[in-house]
């Protein structure tokens, strides 16, 4: 039986009665709460790191939420199926409405074929969203290093693509995002005001089928 994988939750201080929740909902390994001083994508950083700490050798999985983040009531288990069956190194839980708005016609048409064809996952090069990632340990430990000091979705991408690694979603999604007022100040400096949940969310049928986002 694969060891379970570890868990860490990223979390303001505003939301951290629901971090605190969460954490035990999903027996987090790591919580850390940020007052703002350090920042979310520091803070992030922080949390991969501390999971790679405690990583045993035979932990193959980390697994990182953020305090917005939703999971299924069944998640635990359908974690473990998903790691099963993952087809890259790099897994997000959560395929959200709304952001990247540039990349939502093409998440469209990838739903619609992945739904057509029955697929447990749908691949791209682009980790589109922090609210629920998991990445292998052994690349875990590679990728910290050469992170840049982009957004964190965005510096895990940077990475995945310079290193030629895919990330792929689990269709539907596992996790939901609670749609509250961002907390980031970003770096577009634009509202935040369509709604950002998954495009769905649910319990995968379980499988080694994959559709590519494309253009």
């Amino acid at each position: 039986m694969d060891t379970p994988p570890l868990i860490g939750v990223v979390a303001h201080t505003a939301r951290q009665t629901q971090a605190r929740n969460l954490a035990r909902t999903v027996s987090a390994a790591v919580l850390s709460i940020d007052d703002g001083a350090l920042g979310c994508d520091a803070n992030h950083r922080r949390v991969w790191r501390a999971l790679l700490d405690l990583a045993r050798s035979d932990q193959q999985w980390l697994v990182v939420l953020e305090d917005d983040a939703q999971p299924i009531p069944d998640f635990t288990r359908q974690l473990a199926h998903a790691f099963h069956w993952a087809p890259t190194p790099i897994v997000s839980l959560y395929l959200g409405t709304s952001r990247p708005p540039q990349h939502q016609p093409a998440i469209r048409r990838a739903i619609h074929n992945a739904t057509r064809a029955g697929a447990a996952w749908i691949t791209s090069p682009h980790l589109y969203h922090a609210v629920a990632a998991a990445i292998k340990a052994a690349d875990v430990a590679h990728m910290l290093p050469r992170l840049s000091a982009d957004p964190i979705d965005e510096a895990i991408t940077h990475w995945a693509m310079r290193t030629r690694r895919c990330v792929s979603y689990t269709w539907p999604s596992i996790v939901d995002h609670t749609d509250q007022p961002t907390l980031v100040q970003h770096r577009d400096r634009q509202p935040r005001t369509k709604p950002r949940h998954a495009w769905s969310c649910g319990t995968p049928q379980w499988n080694a089928t994959t559709v590519h986002i494309g253009w």
